[in-house]
């Protein structure tokens, strides 16, 4: 019978995993904190890219050729 624990990791990147998961479980109110703060960053660079990349333009190259 094989034991339930022998496919568990053993790497830093799987220790820092269970540590960050820990914290989460132990204060959410962070962890929705965090959240929001993710969410509020990440619009606010979409906003930046989609109004100061230049990428929102029309591709006139493409319709140069009709």
């Amino acid at each position: 019978m094989r034991n339930k624990d022998a496919k568990k990791e053993f790497t830093p990147l799987a220790d820092a995993k269970g540590q960050i998961l820990a914290f989460g479980k132990a204060h959410p109110l962070l962890t929705d904190i965090g959240a929001g703060v993710a969410v509020i960053s990440m619009g606010i660079l979409l906003f930046w890219f989609v109004n100061f990349s230049g990428y929102n333009a029309p591709a006139t190259f493409i319709y140069a050729g009709f």
